[in-house]
């Protein structure tokens, strides 16, 4: 049984819920939120021994894992501390909103020796690892070219009276590129390893405090092509995934299912070709369990904070492309 301490819980306390029902695994016994008050209704609804309003007087208290649920522009000072406290770490994606900050974080895990698993949690879903199966054992053949785009009619940088939340401001969330594109960015990694050059476009539409499109192509190390879109100012929801290799390409069909079409052989489910587990009923939940694992067998957990660093150092370099109007060699000087 592990213990742990959240900071960052905001009524209805969600995803305190969600965490609390590993109650075989891990064992909340502290919260923390800078409005003390949310903090203390957090500890009295689910009797959770102490609550706190500032995570570095948590940090005092003995716990084994150091859980952020705040914002990414906090992240950086509270991950270093706990790493220099010795605490195993859990937080919400992105890492960080710049490179610097990353390698300070990625340097103070390392010396400290902590496991650290970042959210990105479409590793989690079904297609996905059904993907990555397909890949793997070459079902598709050598990869040449894939493609993540989505459309999100999302409005959540708007704020009462039209002010902008914290999700609008680029200083504090890194725009659509760092704080959504990043998800994509992860999964292709796991998918085809690291990408090599990066070059970009990144646009304001109806934001006009933060980005809000960005479309990318990408060349990877192992010769595959893709590309990258993402954009918070399309009125219809849409995503699209597609993989291709010499002997066959897979779509992901509603982020649920993966079909499969090889040359000369008629459609069909991924299941055909690849045995996968379905959706986990709780992602959170799985997310937690493999933190825990990670550390009863001392192993990395996935994602870590070397991927977490990774998909900001891509998206902090397509920001590049798109200022220079060049491609962008990575890894980053």
């Amino acid at each position: 049984m592990y213990t742990a301490a959240v900071v960052g819980v905001k009524p209805p306390f969600g995803r305190v819920a969600n965490l609390m029902k590993l109650t075989d695994q891990i064992k909340v016994v502290a919260v923390c939120d800078l409005k003390k008050e949310w903090a203390d209704e957090c500890a009295a609804k689910f009797a959770i021994p102490k609550a706190f309003g500032d995570f570095r007087d948590m940090l005092k208290e003995p716990f084994d894992i150091f859980v952020s649920f705040t914002g990414t522009y906090s992240r950086p000072e509270q991950v270093i501390a706990a790493a220099q406290a010795g605490r195993q770490i859990y937080t919400e994606k992105p890492l960080t909103l710049s490179i610097e900050e990353g390698r300070k974080m990625l340097d103070a895990v390392r010396q400290a020796k902590v496991k650290y698993q970042i959210g990105y949690q479409l590793r989690t879903y079904y297609f996905a690892r059904a993907m990555k199966a397909l890949i793997d054992k070459g079902v598709l053949g050598t990869i040449g070219t894939c493609m993540s785009r989505r459309f999100m009619p999302a409005e959540h940088w708007k704020g009462p009276g039209g002010k902008p939340t914290w999700y609008g401001r680029q200083e504090l969330s890194g725009g659509i590129t760092v704080d959504y594109t990043t998800h994509d960015i992860d999964l292709l990694r796991w998918w085809l390893g690291d990408i090599k050059t990066v070059y970009a476009n990144i646009r304001r539409s109806r934001c006009q405090t933060s980005d809000d499109n960005v479309w990318a192509n990408l060349q990877f190390g192992n010769g595959a092509m893709g590309m990258i879109g993402a954009s918070f100012s399309a009125t219809f929801g849409s995503c699209d995934i597609m993989v291709a290799g010499d002997k066959g390409s897979a779509r992901v069909v509603d982020y649920r299912d993966v079909m499969v079409k090889l040359w000369g052989v008629e459609e069909k489910p991924a299941s055909a070709y690849v045995d996968v587990t379905p959706d986990p009923e709780d992602v959170t939940r799985v997310q937690f369990e493999n933190l825990a694992a990670a550390l009863r067998d001392n192993r990395e957990p996935s994602p870590n904070i070397e991927d977490g660093f990774r998909a900001v150092e891509v998206a902090v370099a397509m920001q590049r492309s798109s200022q220079t109007g060049k491609p962008v060699e990575l890894p980053l000087g």
